[in-house]
């Protein structure tokens, strides 16, 4: 069974649903042999597995980044809304960058931007960073506007339809190197404070 129609099938919007579905999945997954969750979602044929972005859409992929050796932490597995694509790369709001809090009043702020306010399976997000720079409007923003290139890109990415945005962009998915999460998101709120 596809990822989002379980999801679907067994949780609404929820912050601890959301948790709970992922934590039995986790078993189910430790017990089916896969290394993690996040390389197990990856594997799985079912889950909407693509080999190209489209701007405006909601994708998740395992990244290893330029500068890992310098940079205090970044995110192995990004949960993205593409805003731009280039040569080199391609750029994206990480919603993992953001608390779980934070997550869902961001994901109903950028909500007003879908083509389709009901989020059927063609919606997309008509945004740009233009759009969305406005720090006073979107202070969310600065956090979790990431550049990605290419060729650090590890899999292929896994396309989240539009009707399960909400709940995805819940899931503990996260999987930051150099600082726990709960340290991501802290010093964030530090920078914010100043």
């Amino acid at each position: 069974m596809s990822l989002f129609i379980d999801i679907k099938n067994q949780i609404g919007y929820s912050t601890q649903a959301s948790v709970d579905w992922f934590r039995l999945a986790a078993e189910r997954l430790r017990i089916s042999g896969r290394n993690s969750v996040k390389d197990g979602i990856l594997q799985n044929k079912d889950n909407n597995l693509v080999t190209s972005i489209e701007i405006g859409k909601l994708y998740y992929f395992q990244y290893d980044a330029l500068h890992k050796d310098t940079l205090p932490y970044w995110d192995r597995y990004p949960l993205i809304f593409v805003l731009n694509r280039d040569r080199d790369g391609f750029l994206g709001l990480n919603m993992h960058y953001l608390r779980p809090d934070l997550r869902i009043a961001f994901f109903n702020k950028l909500q007003q931007f879908a083509s389709d306010k009901r989020l059927n399976p063609r919606a997309k997000l008509a945004v740009t960073y233009r759009m969305i720079s406005d720090f006073s409007q979107f202070p969310e923003v600065q956090h979790c506007i990431k550049r990605y290139l290419w060729g650090h890109v590890k899999t292929r990415w896994m396309e989240v339809p539009p009707d399960s945005w909400r709940n995805v962009v819940m899931l503990p998915l996260q999987s930051f190197t150099g600082q726990q999460a709960s340290q991501v998101w802290a010093a964030q709120n530090k920078r914010k404070k100043r």
